[in-house]
Order: structure tokens, then sequence, then C-alpha cells
């Protein structure tokens, strides 16, 4: 008998001959289309010669067929697919007196998809935000059909499902890549990135499109020779935008750059900030006073590098700059203002924890930057967090990669915790035979959240992950 499935369900349907050779079955979508490659695995034992452990999987038609010996007993059967789900994840049964198979009918497998993976090209999804449609607007990078990188835009629905995509090149060999975007007030969207022609410096690069992702406008900033980048952008109260990065002047040193530029893209005015080493800003956020607070990775004014934050004016002149860290490898990836007028920052340390290893490091500050706690989170192995914001009920939501608790390989990490940054619950999501990272993170309006960063089998794939409000996965339709 079979079952009603949801829409992408899976429908394995295993039947036995009497005789006890053959376990057969079919797996097919709920809409009746063959599935292809879905591992089957059967474990068993016959009552004669022992265990038996095969695997077969679904062919062209979906079909696949087991051979199994004339007194064959107990068995299971499980099907494995990547990005599925099977429910149950396996299904046992036994051979009847007079070693004859038990008849098997109506053994459904449902199987929904665990993530919604894009599979073009070789790309990767580096900033997520909710839309005002309740969908999501992911932006990253592609190497779709050209073999060089684009700027990658993609939006989807609610339920995950792409509603169209948009990319962005202008020049034949050439690399652009953007980091970060953000929903406009007039329902358009901004990225920021940078790009280049290959072997030539880079250039800062601004984006805008209207609400269908068509470009209305792009402007590229940088001095000739210079090496010039975004991390993050964001729209400002006067209708400009902020735009935080990176410049490296020619056989010089590498700076943080603040960028303030108008409705248009139009250049108001830059800051750089920085000393003799490696300096770089990676997320930027305007101040409820209407100044800029800006977090990175400084060599410049530490013992190898460390967090560095740089709190501005309006015009980007610094109010102040702290820095966080120890003896080690120390950098910040994303800082947001707080209800309580302080600061969340989040990035990796080698100082603390773990030392054999990168561990997410997250410090609360006060409103001057002063450290209020800080706490690690961690284990022998690499584990970088990405991406922090502050969560409906006060706490903190904090994305990452984690190589210390995966299934095998990297895998993306997601952690809640409290007020005072004291774990509530931390979940992993992955695949043992991928390489999986979370880069963003955001809480929806349904209090769970969304993430995106990319899946590796062979190449990268863009990633979004759903869940509720506890971490749970929620598997698309």
């Amino acid at each position: 008998m079979v079952k009603k499935l949801l829409f992408y369900s899976l429908l394995v349907l295993v039947s036995a001959v009497l005789a006890g050779c053959i376990l057969s079955g079919k797996v097919t979508t709920s809409s009746g289309e063959s599935l292809e490659g879905v591992s089957m695995v059967l474990n068993g034992n016959a009552n004669l010669s022992g265990a038996i452990d095969l695997t077969t999987s679904t062919g062209s038609s979906g079909e696949y067929e087991f051979e199994v010996p004339d007194e064959f007993g107990s068995y299971t059967i499980t099907p494995s697919l990547y990005n599925f789900k099977f429910n149950p994840e396996s299904w046992s049964g036994e051979s009847n007196a007079g070693n004859t198979a038990q008849k098997a009918e109506g053994i459904d497998f449902t199987a929904t998809k665990q993530y919604r993976i894009w599979e073009d090209g070789n790309e990767t999804g580096h900033s997520v935000q909710q839309t005002t449609d309740g969908g999501y607007i992911i932006a990253g990078e592609t190497t779709r059909g050209t073999g060089y990188w684009s700027a990658l835009l993609i939006k989807t629905d609610a339920a995950g499902n792409e509603e169209w995509n948009k990319t962005f090149g202008w020049e034949d060999e050439s690399f652009t890549m953007v980091y970060s975007v953000q929903q406009t007030t007039d329902g358009g969207f901004i990225l920021a990135g940078n790009t280049h022609l290959y072997g030539d410096p880079s250039d800062l690069l601004v984006i805008k499109t209207d609400a269908a992702g068509n470009e209305e406008w792009h402007m590229t900033y940088g001095e000739w020779r210079d090496y010039d980048g975004a991390y993050s952008i964001q729209q400002t109260t006067d209708g400009g935008y902020i735009v935080a990065g990176y410049t490296v002047p020619y056989q010089e040193r590498n700076d943080v750059l603040l960028l303030k530029i108008g409705a248009t893209g139009n250049y108001e005015w830059k800051r750089t900030f920085g000393g003799f080493g490696y300096d770089r800003a990676y997320s930027v956020q305007q101040t409820a006073d209407g100044g800029y607070i800006v977090a990175g990775g400084t060599e410049s004014f530490s013992v190898l590098k460390d967090f560095w934050v740089i709190k501005t004016g309006p015009t980007g002149n610094e109010e102040w700059n702290k820095t966080y860290g120890g003896n080690g490898h120390d950098e910040a990836r994303s800082i947001q203002q707080t209800t309580d007028g302080g600061y969340i920052i989040a990035g990796m340390t080698r100082s603390y924890g773990e030392v054999s290893d990168t561990d997410f490091w997250v410090i609360k500050t006060d409103a001057a930057g002063n450290e209020e706690w800080d706490k690690v989170f961690g284990g022998s192995n690499f584990d970088n967090a990405y991406s922090v914001q502050q969560t409906t009920d006060g706490g903190y939501i904090v994305a990452g990669a984690t190589d210390s608790y995966d299934t095998g390989n990297h895998d993306a990490w997601l952690i809640k915790t409290d007020t005072a940054g004291n774990e509530e619950w931390q979940k992993v999501f992955g695949d043992s035979t991928s390489y999986d990272k979370a880069y963003s993170v955001q809480q929806t309006t349904d209090g769970g959240y969304i993430m995106t960063g990319a899946t590796k089998l062979t190449i990268n794939h863009v990633w979004l992950v759903k869940t509720d409000a506890d971490g749970n996965h929620i598997p698309f339709p």
C-alpha cells in the first residue's frame, strides 16, 4: 500500500519473490518520476552461510534488485542519497519458515531534501538575508559557463525555491566576487566585493540592482596598481552606503578601508586604518549615533594577529579602536551593535581554547569597546566563526564551520547562546562525504534561522539551510 508523500518525497517499494532469491524495488518521486543513483544497502544473515552485506543503486528507471541466498534470514534495507533524509531510516524484515523470504508489501521510505543546493558551477554563498516578502537573497560567486568567477545573486521564496538568479561580470577572463548583500529601502539589492582581470590588481566593486535583480548601476573604486576589495556593505540612514574591506597600495602594506558612497554610488569619502602589517576589515555597521563600527584583524598592532574593532564618527574619523587577542592568530569576522549600545563580535582564535588549531571566539563589549565577557567554543581541530547576530530574546546566534564535531569532514556549525554567552544549544549540519561551511546566518521572522555557505563533494555548491528556533533542521519541500 502506497502512502501519500510530500512534494519531493521519495517512495521506495520493496517486493520479494517467495523463493527468497530476489529483493527488488523502485525509487520514485511523489510526481511519479524515477530517481537514479539512490544507494541501497542490504545487511542480513543467511541461515547457512552467515552475514550478508550487499550494495546496489537505482538505475535510470529508479529500480534496484538484490539477489540473496535461498536460506536467507533476517535483513535490513537502508536507502541513502546525499542531501536527502529518509524516514524511516531503514526497514527490517525476516524470512518465513521454509527458507522463503517474507513478502514485503508497501514498505515506504519517505525522504525530503535537507538543504537547498545549487549545482550549476563551482560556487559559494557568502551572505544571506531574509527579504520583505519572506523569501531570501543570497550573494556569492560562480564559475557558471565561463571558468572565470562571476558575482552571483540568487532570490528564493520562503520555501527556498529559486525565483531567479543573476550573474555579474563585465570582461572576458575577469574575476568578480561579492561577499555581502542587503535589501535596500526601494526593494532592490546592494552588493559589494571586488573585480579584476586575470593578472591585474583588483578594484572594490559595488552593484545596485532592482527588486528583480536587474543591474541599475555598478561602480568600481581603487587606484591604479592598488589592490582593493570589500567584504561588507550596509545602506545608511541618508540613503547612501557604507563599505568596509581592504586596500593594498602598490608595494605597500595592507590597510583597513572604510568607504562612504551616495545613493547612486558617487564617492563621498574614504578612510584607511593600519600600520606596517596585514590589516583587514570584514564587517561594518552604522551605529545608533550615526557613526560606524568596523571589525577585522590586525597584524600591525598585535603579537601575530588580533581582533581589531574601530569606532568612527559619521564622517569616518576615528573615535576609538580596540584590539583583543593573545599570542596566537586571532581575527574578527562579524560585528553587530547590541540593544544595550555595546557590541557583539565573533571570529576565530588560536590564542585561547585548543590553541593547536582555531576555535570560535565571541566577545561582548560595552559602548566604548571595553570587554564585558568572552566565550570560546571548539575542540581539538579547526573551528571558525564567520557570522554573529543578536537574537530577539537578547541572546546570540553564531555560525561557522567545525572540524572538531563534524561527521567526517568540515561541517557547518550553529551555536545559540544566552545573553551572557553561555551555550544553550549547538547543531552540526553536513554529511560525511562533503565539506560544509556556513558563512552567514540571520534570524528569520518565524524565530528560526537561515544560513548560507558552501557544500563540497568535488566542487563547491551554494548551500541554503533553514532551521526552527531550536536549531532543528527544516527540510525543504
